[in-house]
């Protein structure tokens, strides 16, 4: 079955102006266009992409980082949406923890119930991923700007759902984590060298980062200029880089930027 952009508006409570507006920037185009009447139709694929771009849109996603990942080859509709289901039940997790923790506060305030100075903040922080399925990073919201929050959230919803890796071993995880180290140790020496973050060398190291990174993530421009934010300034990230070399953080990032500047993808 085709809809007409009017349909498909009424079906998923879009406005057909921005159907034309996702059409223009490459992010939704239809199935064919009308040969006497020129409309745009779309069928079930344009559905279900269409329905892509909205769960994105739910979870904070900017159009341009949407288009980025739903366009790249790698792109897995099904493992997507498994991410997306395991995003919106952390949110809602997360709000029935903060609903918790305004109750506790009410009866607290009451005198109904003594709080725990420990149970004040609960719910107000956000987890990060680290190294290993049982291993995470408490990032405190006043510790990044809002942009390195924007980056954050980019990179994190590249996040592969590789089951492959569900059953990884410490030691298997050890190697990945010793191969990433191993990177920036490339890059460390050759920064003490005195090269340039453009350099051949330099490039040839960021090359192999970037397809250590497509183990975990569904990488493009758009993804590794995020990731190149976090490597710049984000407390856990500089926490890696800074004891290589006290100017990694920066080198990196300029030859992350340059790398993807460079459309080697």
């Amino acid at each position: 079955m085709a809809y007409t952009a009017k349909k498909l508006a009424d079906l998923s409570g879009i406005s057909v102006r921005t159907l034309h507006w996702y059409d223009e920037q490459g992010l939704l185009k239809p199935a064919y266009y009308g040969e006497e009447n020129n409309y745009r139709y779309y069928e079930k694929e344009q559905l279900l992409a269409l329905q892509q771009i909205l769960f994105f849109r739910e979870l904070g996603f900017k159009l341009d980082a949407i288009k980025e990942v739903i366009n790249a080859k790698e792109f897995d509709r099904i493992s997507a949406l498994q991410e997306h289901e395991r995003k919106l039940k952390k949110q809602i997790e997360r709000t029935n923890q903060l609903i918790c923790t305004i109750q506790e506060t009410i009866k607290d305030l009451k005198g109904e119930q003594s709080m725990e100075d420990t149970s004040i903040y609960k719910g107000f922080q956000d987890w990060i991923g680290g190294a290993g399925k049982d291993t995470y990073h408490l990032v405190k919201k006043d510790e990044v700007t809002k942009d390195l929050e924007e980056a954050q959230e980019i990179v994190l919803q590249s996040t592969r759902q590789d089951k492959s890796k569900a059953d990884w071993t410490k030691d298997d995880w050890q190697a990945f984590n010793d191969k990433a180290n191993g990177f920036l140790s490339d890059v460390s020496k050759l920064l003490q060298a005195g090269d340039k973050p453009e350099s051949k060398a330099v490039q040839a190291v960021l090359k192999g980062h970037y397809e250590h990174a497509k183990e975990f993530h569904y990488m493009s421009p758009v993804v590794y200029l995020a990731m190149a934010d976090l490597y710049r300034a984000h407390p856990v990230y500089r926490k890696q880089l800074d004891p290589h070399h006290k100017d990694l953080a920066e080198f990196m990032a300029k030859a992350m930027e340059y790398f993807a500047s460079q459309k080697k993808f």
